[in-house]
């Protein structure tokens, strides 16, 4: 049983406005927020019951401009587990429900949202009201399967969450209108036998629709682990998506056919036992008709300098072309169109990693990694018919004589064929430079106390540049501003 409660003070910021004049906002509002959770284990722990839930309230006064967050959040779940035959099989599950409440502005926002698209022109199935003060919905999960045995393992189950489920005031939710069914399966060996010391390969397959039954996704893969008897290990992987509906490739706009795909990957990793060990992995990604791609390969080594002292870096670079990348919608010409363009980008980084025990009680850990990705745009494009018969039905090229760019590399769609921008870009190409150090000291000082020292340093900035230098590019970064942070925490044990 357990119960956790946290009340936050209302937070001000002193404002200039555009005409100069000074004054204070309410930029956080007094907010509490409960969480509890009840739970009992029978049969030793082989069957497992539990309540779960979750408040939060906010006191959002009404003359400020916080009318966009949700006054409050109600969710309730109820869980169980259960296994049987020898502790060999399984079946478990979850109930939640979730109910919001707000301004018309802050429900209508949750509406919405790219969880759910409330406002998308072929959304059948739900009401979009912008003036509603309320959400509810519901969420479950049911799975059924085999954990133990030699050879076979497998696991089957449904997953739903209802267009009006929402708990991200006190949780983590990324999508609501969503119903999965899935399969896995596996065959491993656990004994050593003349070449593996383990293996495992796995199946998998997955089926979704949206509460109206709008089939957004079907695939599969089939992949693969084992560890050689010398202790080094390799992985690989095939994946294969279906043609499918995307209910968020257009942002609220209607659903849009996107076209099947193919991805595949693999690994491999020296002794991990040894002084200094290595690895590789890389994965690739084709989607035919629409001739987009994507490589991308991760080498990495690891040295542990001593028993105390060990040492990690790696390098991860990624080149592909994306033929359908989201840029706008916007209203042209007497018709609302959506915009795509045709990108060519790389990125790379570095990640580097320490840790150094001077004592069981005294140790410090270090990171940092460097980031640079480009973007190049090659065309421009507008959906025409979002579920036409092959990928070329659905977009409209625009042709060279339409796209208009000025000496800063703004670019403007001429719709009609007036001469002039109907559409403004802006310059889309971009270059993205970031770097983001962490130093964590930490200290043991008595027996289950500790006191934290952090060091948190980063630099980050975009541009439009769209040649990819990355060299160039981190002489770049370590010119710009940094920002740094410094961290200090101080636990302390009462022993009752």
């Amino acid at each position: 049983m357990g119960l956790l409660g946290s009340l936050t003070a209302e937070e001000s910021a002193n404002v200039i406005d555009g005409d100069g004049n000074a004054h204070s906002d309410i930029v956080e509002p007094r907010t509490t927020y409960w969480v509890g959770s009840l739970a009992k284990d029978f049969r030793g722990g082989l069957t497992q019951a539990g309540l779960f839930g979750t408040y939060v309230g906010r006191s959002i006064p009404r003359e400020s401009n916080l009318q966009w967050l949700r006054s409050s959040a109600y969710s309730l779940a109820t869980k169980f587990g259960h296994r049987f035959a020898n502790d060999r099989w399984h079946i478990d599950g979850w109930l939640s429900g979730s109910h919001v409440r707000g301004s018309a502005t802050a429900i209508d926002i949750t509406q919405r949202s790219s969880a759910r698209f409330y406002q998308r022109p072929d959304n059948e199935h739900v009401t979009y009201d912008p003036t509603r003060t309320s959400l509810t919905g519901m969420a479950g999960q049911l799975v059924f399967g085999k954990h133990a045995g030699d050879k076979f393992v497998w696991a089957t189950g449904v997953d739903t969450r209802s267009p009006g489920y929402e708990v991200n005031d006190a949780g983590y939710q990324r999508e609501a209108d969503r119903t999965i069914q899935f399969l896995w399966f596996q065959l491993r060996w656990l004994q050593p036998g003349k070449v593996f010391r383990q293996a495992r390969v796995n199946f998998n397959q997955h089926t979704v629709w949206t509460w109206g039954w709008e089939n957004v996704a079907v695939g599969g893969n089939v992949n693969g682990w084992g560890q050689f008897r010398n202790y080094w290990s390799v992985n690989a992987g095939i994946n294969q998506n279906f043609e499918a509906l995307s209910t968020g490739a257009l942002r609220g706009g209607p659903a849009f056919v996107e076209p099947y795909s193919w991805s595949t990957w693999f690994g491999f990793n020296t002794d991990h036992r040894k002084e200094l060990s290595a690895g590789l992995s890389g994965s690739g990604y084709r989607e035919p008709e629409s001739d987009s791609w994507r490589l991308s390969v991760s080498p990495r080594v690891s040295w542990r300098a001593a028993s105390y002292m060990d040492f990690g870096a790696g390098f991860r670079f990624s080149t592909g072309h994306d033929s359908w990348q989201y840029l706008t919608q916007q209203e042209a010409a007497d018709e609302y169109r959506f915009v795509f363009g045709k990108l060519d980008q790389r990125t790379a980084a570095m990640t580097f990693r320490g840790n150094i025990i001077f004592t069981p009680t005294l140790t410090l850990q270090l990171y940092a990694e460097p980031f640079v990705s480009t973007g190049k745009y090659l065309g421009y494009r507008e959906v025409n018919d979002p579920r036409g018969d092959t990928f070329a039905d659905r977009f409209t090229d625009y042709t060279d004589d339409q796209i208009l760019e000025d000496e800063n590399g703004n670019i403007g769609i001429d719709v009609d064929g007036s001469g002039t921008a109907d559409i403004e870009l802006g310059n889309p190409n971009f270059t993205y430079l970031s770097f983001r150090s962490n130093v964590v000291f930490r200290w043991e000082y008595l027996l289950g106390s500790t006191l934290f020292l952090v060091w948190q340093h980063g630099r980050f900035d975009v541009t439009d540049q769209q040649d990819f230098q990355f060299g160039d590019g981190i002489n770049e970064m370590f010119r710009l501003p940094s920002q740094n942070t410094f961290v200090v925490k101080v636990n302390y044990w009462l022993s009752l």
